[in-house]
C-alpha cells in the first residue's frame, strides 16, 4: 500500500524539484471539511502491470488486457474487453497520455 502525499506536501511552501509532472490532489481540502474531491481518471503503474479506472469502470493489463463494470461486477469477474472496444480504446488512450506526462517510474 502506499499513500501519495505529494500533492499536498507542494501546496505547502515547500520547494521540491521535479522532473515529472505530480498527478496528486491536494486532500487538504478534504480534511479540514471545507470542499469535496470532484471525480476524476485514477492510473495506477506498476512494472509491466496498469490499470486506469473512471467512474465505475476499470481498464487494466496484468498479463491480459480487461475491462470491468465494477458497479454490476465488483469482484472483477465478467471481462467486458471484446464487447465495449470504444471504452477500452479511450482508456489506453487515456494510459499513453498520463504516462507521457508523468513518466514510468
Amino acid at each position: 500500500y502506499q499513500c501519495d502525499w505529494s500533492s499536498d506536501v507542494c501546496s505547502s511552501d515547500l520547494k521540491i524539484p521535479l522532473e515529472h509532472e505530480i498527478d496528486g490532489q491536494d486532500l487538504w481540502p478534504l480534511l479540514s471539511g471545507t470542499d469535496h474531491l470532484p471525480q476524476r481518471t485514477l492510473h495506477w503503474l506498476f512494472g509491466e502491470s496498469w490499470a486506469v479506472r473512471h467512474g465505475a469502470w476499470k481498464l487494466m493489463q496484468e498479463g491480459d488486457l480487461a475491462l470491468f463494470d465494477l458497479e454490476h461486477d465488483p469482484e472483477e469477474k465478467n471481462n467486458l474487453l471484446s464487447r465495449y472496444p470504444d471504452r477500452v480504446a479511450t482508456f489506453t488512450h487515456l494510459h499513453e497520455e498520463w504516462i507521457a506526462k508523468v513518466g514510468r517510474k
